[in-house]
């Protein structure tokens, strides 16, 4: 029992006997014994990591479970906060929790939040062991708990920004140049995501003007002729609502004539509400925009996704309004012999209930509120068009002062574009406390009901899923709240593969009970302008949900592949294929799409719709040519459905 002595000796031969691997090994297991022992836990962790650096294989008989509940009971206190005690933990492949608090107190001891601000003192440390720790501690798991960022994106530019140096100090490390592809690979995803969340509130300005508003020149110029009449020194002046003319001629006898109650207002407003319904009910209008890029599967596969991987809702049975059975539930429960099989059905009960109550809030979300408000028809819908016709006096009095038709329109979409801040303003405040709301006090009577037929621990499980599903529900609110802001990013040109690899997740984020094992083949690649991102993201977002949505309800795993390729000089050809995995589909496939027209009415609104949106998004917003832009197929064999897009990207690239 003379550990003191016993240290000695083995620190002897671990001084003179690094070469003979049978000695070295046993003193070092001995010396760890004896460190411990002597409590000196400082010299136990120094004597780990120096013997890994020098042999990383002699220190595997080294038992450490003991000196690891030593320094988790003193809680850290008993060591010292250097290079080596991180370095210990990640080398033992500690809890990830007590490498997180080594890597923090570390951080802390030399006055640093981000491993990234230790790149310039490298000098003070061992550079074997500071590479060691920027490489295996710092690692994303680890940058992931760490407090000292904001999100995930904060974390990833600091994984990237150590990965780059590594690479500068060892360049033939292939996992750094590997992690480094990836690490941009998923912060070209995220800003890809970013940008998609960040325009979906829109209205292409352009093809209203050229393609829906030119048989409205000639009211225009009648507006124009009307507003400014001058003959003879007679000047026709809007005074207090009511068009009147004053002379300054002296032999007239003319003092003031008043013409009908205002033709100038009179025409203003039919001008205005027909910009207005283009504004909003065009294929180039907000509604078509709002259907295709939040109301058409995104704001469900953003929201009930989340319930389900929690095991709080399910599917319903077929088109029926009967919800399937919460099997994930039986399984729980199944061994709760306590839990009386009444009690197991009621469970299945207020399941159903609850999801029932989760879908109520999302379609009336989709269906009454992010709707255009319409007086008697939808009086519950968020975007209000209607206006006082005394501030559309004032506006008609400084549209009179327009130079052209295309300022005189700009003048009411600017109108119409003031309302609408109005009204996302007021729709961000409604979903980040109504509709929170919501689903909290529903949250709290599923916990109350479930409390009330198990009981506070047999119910624990349950009440367990609720909370976590609450967490996350709070902050996925506040990111779709964020969706309803204009859409003013200038996007950056972008490469095609990138934005296939950004819609991919997209979709696949969208539906937790379905993965799309999705194939790439690139064969053409090219950088598009960053102004047609978006539709171009819309567009590939359609048809990769409709793989989901038109597969078979028991198959998890989706094949599918994305082709690209050119023909000619600059017709991009984009094909969509996937295995049909639903054989009872196939006549609804075939005749999914065989128009040259997109149905006005399927644009602004939801259901079988998406391949009208494609339509729409390929003639309008990437002006493709109506015919053959888009067509379907059938393999012969039954086996395969694939869609193609004809695209004439010649004036979409830089």
């Amino acid at each position: 029992n003379d550990f003191i002595n016993a240290a000695k000796e083995w620190e002897f031969l671990i001084l003179n006997y690094k070469d003979t691997a049978p000695i070295l090994e046993t003193a070092i297991v001995n010396l760890f014994r004896c460190y411990l022992e002597l409590d000196q836990p400082n010299n136990c962790i120094e004597l780990f990591v120096d013997s890994f650096f020098f042999n990383n294989y002699i220190i595997e008989k080294i038992e450490v479970k003991e000196l690891l509940d030593k320094i988790h009971s003193n809680k850290f206190r008993n060591v010292e906060k250097g290079i080596n005690l991180p370095i210990f933990y990640t080398i033992v492949d500690a809890d990830v929790v007590e490498i997180q608090l080594a890597f923090e107190l570390f951080n802390d001891f030399l006055g640093v939040q981000k491993p990234t601000q230790l790149l310039t003192r490298i000098d003070e440390f061992d550079e074997n062991k500071f590479m060691f720790y920027i490489e295996h501690t710092c690692s994303p798991k680890i940058l992931m708990h760490s407090t000292s960022f904001e999100n995930s994106k904060q974390r990833l530019d600091e994984r990237l920004s150590l990965a780059n140096f590594i690479r500068e100090k060892s360049p033939n490390n292939k996992n750094i140049v590997s992690e480094i592809k990836s690490i941009q690979n998923i912060l070209v995803i995220q800003q890809g995501l970013i940008d998609l969340d960040e325009s979906k509130i829109y209205v292409n300005e352009q093809g209203i003007i050229e393609n829906e508003l030119q048989e409205y020149k000639a009211i225009y110029e009648r507006f124009a002729v009307i507003s400014r009449i001058t003959d003879k020194g007679k000047v026709f002046l809007l005074k207090g609502g009511t068009l009147t003319t004053y002379s300054s001629q002296e032999n007239t006898e003319l003092e003031k004539i008043e013409y009908s109650n205002n033709p100038v207002f009179d025409i203003y407003m039919e001008l205005f509400n027909s910009v207005k319904d283009k504004f909003l009910n065009s294929q180039f209008g907000i509604v078509a925009y709002l259907s295709t890029r939040i109301r058409h599967g995104v704001l469900v596969g953003e929201l009930r996704p989340i319930f389900e991987t929690h095991n709080l809702i399910t599917l319903k049975e077929g088109k029926s309004s009967k919800y399937r059975r919460n099997v994930y539930w039986d399984l729980i429960y199944g061994n709760y012999e306590q839990i009386s099989n009444a009690q197991k059905e009621q469970i299945q009960i207020t399941l159903s209930d609850f999801a029932s109550k989760i879908d109520g809030v999302i379609f009336d979300l989709i269906k009454k509120h992010l709707q255009v408000f319409k007086v008697e028809s939808n009086e519950e819908g968020w975007f209000n068009y209607e206006f006082d016709l005394n501030e559309l006096w004032y506006h008609s009095v400084a549209a009179i002062y327009c130079e052209s038709f295309e300022d005189f329109v700009q003048g009411i979409f600017s109108v119409l574009w003031q309302r609408t801040d109005e009204n996302l303003e007021f729709i961000r405040e409604k979903i980040q406390n109504d509709i929170l709301d919501q689903f909290n006090t529903y949250f709290d009577e599923f916990e109350r009901d479930i409390i009330y037929q198990l009981g506070e621990q047999d119910s624990e499980p349950i009440r367990k899923s609720i909370k976590d599903c609450s967490t996350e529900i709070q902050t996925v609110i506040q990111k779709i709240s964020r969706w309803f802001k204009r859409s003013e990013i200038k996007a950056a040109d972008f490469k095609l593969s990138d934005l296939i690899n950004i819609v991919a997740e997209y979709a696949t984020k969208s539906s937790w009970q379905k993965r799309l094992q999705l194939k790439r083949e690139i064969n053409f690649d090219t950088n598009i302008k960053g102004e047609y991102k978006t539709h171009f993201a819309d567009l590939i977002r359609i048809f990769l949900e409709n793989i989901i949505k038109h597969s078979n309800d028991n198959v998890y795993d989706l094949d599918c592949k994305i082709i690209s390729q050119i023909e000619g000089e600059n017709i991009l050809k984009i094909i969509i294929e996937n295995t049909i995995t639903d054989l009872s589909s196939i006549d609804a496939l075939r005749s999914i799409w065989n128009g040259d027209s997109p149905d006005t009415d399927k644009l602004i609104n939801e259901g079988k719709s998406g391949y009208h949106k494609a339509f729409k998004i390929l003639t309008s917003d990437l002006k493709c040519s109506k015919n053959g832009c888009l067509t379907t197929n059938i393999s012969d064999d039954e086996n395969l459905f694939s869609v193609l897009l004809s695209i004439n990207i010649k004036d979409l690239q830089p």
